[in-house]
C-alpha cells in the first residue's frame, strides 16, 4: 500500500490584540485549541496589545468528525498560570473543500484572535489545487504582460520584440 496521509486540521495562530486597558505585560499568554479530546497548544507570548504568535497547530481530526454540521474546535486563551480568557467555538462544517479560511474570534475580556483554519484530509489532491491556481495566475500575468507589452509599442511606434 501507498503512502496513507492522516487527516488534520491545520490553525494558523496569526495574531492577537488586546484592548490598551487590559493589556497585562507582566504575564505571557498562550492559546489552545481543542478538539474530540485532543488538545495543541501554541508557545507562550509576553502579553502586549499586538501579540504575532506566527505559529500553526496540528491536530488530527478524521473525516467523520467533520461530516457533523455541529463539529467545532475550542479556541481558549489561557495566562502562565492557568487562568483562561475566554473560549471561543470555531465551526469546522464549511472546511470539508481543504481551502484556507481566516476567522477572526472577538472574546468578551478585550481579546481578539485572527485565526487561518485549514482542513488537510488530501495532501496530494491540496498540492494539485496549489499548481493548478498557479498555472492559472501565471498565465493571467502573461496575458497582461503582452497586453502592457502591445500598448507600450503602439505608444513608442517601435516593432515588436519579443513574445514570451
Amino acid at each position: 500500500q501507498g503512502f496513507q496521509a492522516v487527516p488534520q486540521l491545520l490553525v494558523r495562530l496569526v495574531e492577537a490584540d488586546v484592548e490598551p486597558a487590559r493589556v497585562d505585560s507582566a504575564s505571557h499568554f498562550c492559546l489552545k485549541i481543542r478538539a474530540k479530546g485532543l488538545t495543541e497548544q501554541s508557545r507562550f507570548c509576553q502579553g502586549a496589545e499586538h501579540m504575532p504568535f506566527k505559529e500553526t497547530l496540528r491536530i488530527p481530526l478524521s473525516t467523520d468528525v467533520l461530516s457533523n454540521p455541529a463539529a467545532a474546535v475550542d479556541v481558549e486563551i489561557v495566562r502562565e498560570d492557568g487562568q483562561s480568557f475566554g473560549i471561543f467555538p470555531e465551526p469546522l462544517a464549511d472546511l470539508q473543500d481543504q481551502k484556507l479560511q481566516r476567522r477572526r474570534c472577538a472574546y468578551p475580556s478585550g481579546w481578539r484572535l485572527h485565526l487561518l483554519f485549514q482542513w488537510v484530509h488530501n495532501p496530494v489532491d491540496l498540492l494539485r489545487a496549489h499548481v493548478l491556481s498557479f498555472e492559472d495566475q501565471l498565465r493571467a500575468a502573461r496575458a497582461s504582460l503582452l497586453r502592457c507589452q502591445e500598448q507600450l509599442q503602439q505608444l513608442a511606434g517601435a516593432p515588436t520584440v519579443a513574445h514570451f
